[in-house]
Order: structure tokens, then sequence, then C-alpha cells
């Protein structure tokens, strides 16, 4: 009875076991991300077809102005998501979501502490 009660134990306190915290925050903020990734492109797919048929019909001499417009947009969207995480943190989605991470590891530190 008492290896059945120490299992039980052992799997109670590994909820709180910070790497597996950490691997539950990673993909819930990743969820996020590809979320936010994914509305970006939903939102920029008419905005690129109008851009580039405004830049068509009004554009002059520089057609593709609206359109490059829309496409340096989409690359500072794409920094700022840093879905992949494979920029700094400053300037990113990141910095909006650090404070929300240090609050919550530290409430969790502080129950497994108690």
């Amino acid at each position: 009875m008492t290896d059945v009660k120490d299992d039980l134990d052992q799997d109670l306190n590994s909820e709180y076991d910070p790497s597996r915290l950490h691997l539950i925050w990673e993909v819930v903020i990743f969820q996020f991300k590809l979320s936010l990734d994914g509305l970006r492109d939903l939102v920029l797919m008419p905005i690129s077809l109008v851009s580039a048929l405004l830049g068509l019909l009004a554009g002059g001499s520089e057609p593709a102005k609206y359109y490059n417009k829309v496409l340096r947009f989409g690359r500072r969207t794409e920094i700022w998501i840093n879905l992949f995480g494979q920029r700094a943190h400053q300037g990113t989605s990141d910095e909006l979501i650090k404070p929300l991470r240090q609050k919550l590891f530290r409430r969790v530190e502080q129950k497994s502490n108690s």
C-alpha cells in the first residue's frame, strides 16, 4: 500500500515540476502565436489583393508602392509575433507575455515551497 501512496504523491508533486510547467507554457504560447500568425495571414490576404489592384489602377509609375507597404507591414508583424522565438525578445510579443510568465512561475514556485 505504501508504494501506491508514494507513487501518487510523486505524481502529484510532478504536476508542479518546473520542466513540465515550462513545456505547458511553451505549448500554450506557441498556439497563441500560431493563432496570431494565422489571423494576420487572413487579414493580409484581401488587403494585399486590394493594394495590388489599387496599384495597377492608380499607382502611376510605381504600381507596387501600396503592395510594398503591405509587405513591410507583414514583415514587421512577423518580427513582432516571433513565432519560433528566433529573435531577441526586444520589440516582440514576448515582451507582453513575459510579466504573465513571471507571475505564473512565481506562484507555482511559492505553492511548491509551502
